[in-house]
């Protein structure tokens, strides 16, 4: 598993403010169960410059994602899903088309959790060996949401 450097027309920011993103994702999530040794990468669109996405991936045989990982097997994907995601987790959720047998992925809306107002949207996806989390902008349809998670999702266990 690993952060991938592009992936559905999104690139991997290396510069200042992707680097600032992952700092700020790491530290918001790092008190969080199952996040404290997440990766995270922050995304533009492969024509563009200016931050867009931003990526969150924890590997299942991880001792800290130990409580997802024992959910995936007793639970199977997509409840294991709902029950990650479940109080405080994205709304109007909608189950996708995985991008492998044995996982699932689902994405919805969330709003900020720092007491903003904007409304984001979210998919989030596990299988057998990671715990994804994609967040979009709302300007951004749930089908493209879903279309540059499913590209992630790929390729984070492919490269």
């Amino acid at each position: 598993m690993t952060i991938p450097s592009a992936a559905g027309g999104l690139t991997l920011m290396n510069n200042s403010v992707g680097n600032q993103v992952k700092s700020e994702l790491s530290q918001a999530d790092s008190s969080q169960a199952g996040l404290e040794s997440a990766l995270f990468g922050a995304y533009s669109k492969s024509a563009s410059s200016g931050y867009f996405a931003n990526l969150t991936l924890v590997e299942l045989s991880d001792a800290s994602a130990s409580g997802y990982e024992s959910l995936y097997t007793s639970m199977g994907a997509n409840s294991a899903l709902l029950n990650i995601d479940g109080t405080g987790g994205p709304t109007g959720i909608t189950q996708e088309t995985p991008a492998n047998s044995g996982g699932a992925i689902s994405c919805g809306e969330e709003t900020e959790s720092d007491g903003g107002s904007q409304t984001l949207h979210v998919c989030t996806w596990i299988d057998a060996t990671e715990y994804g989390l994609a967040v979009f902008p709302s300007t951004v349809s749930y089908a493209q949401a879903d279309q540059y998670s499913v590209a992630l999702w790929k390729a984070s266990e492919h490269n």
